[in-house]
């Protein structure tokens, strides 16, 4: 099996230093828009990423700012897929949830989980690793709602 070329993975584009610390920059721009509940200022997430970011500090990156500092850096069809995520999780976490939320979380995190295959792995045995199980663990939520 040959290796995968990284040149072909059109979702990397954070992958350039000055591109990954401007977007950093913007994590950390982003702390006068967050209500003042949060106990600490998000860190920057270019200095802190593989070393003490937080739990907290990477949800709320992913579900809470993940949209909005994606938008037009992401390309469209893996933007849209992010969103799709973001979408389920945010009406999972829901205070109440009806019927109706429960078959669009469905809906979109089945579609999100799909569509990931489909555009990351793209049929290619080597990207196999990019399809972890947790990414399918989501599918079955609005399941367990009911």
């Amino acid at each position: 099996m040959t290796p995968d070329d990284k040149s072909t993975w059109t979702w990397a584009v954070l992958q350039h230093h000055d591109v990954w610390l401007k977007h950093g920059s913007a994590v950390t721009g982003a702390l006068h828009y967050l209500p003042s509940s949060f106990d600490c200022p998000l860190r920057n997430i270019a200095e802190k990423l593989n070393s003490r970011y937080k739990a907290w500090e990477f949800l709320l990156y992913l579900y809470g700012l993940g949209p909005g500092l994606l938008y037009g850096v992401l390309p469209d069809l893996y933007y849209t897929n992010f969103c799709k995520l973001v979408y389920g999780i945010h009406l999972m976490n829901q205070h109440r949830i009806t019927q109706d939320n429960m078959l669009e979380v469905h809906l979109a995190l089945f579609s999100f989980a799909q569509e990931f295959e489909v555009i990351y792995c793209d049929r290619k045995p080597t990207r196999i690793h990019f399809v972890h199980p947790c990414l399918h663990s989501v599918v079955p939520l609005p399941q367990e709602v009911t």
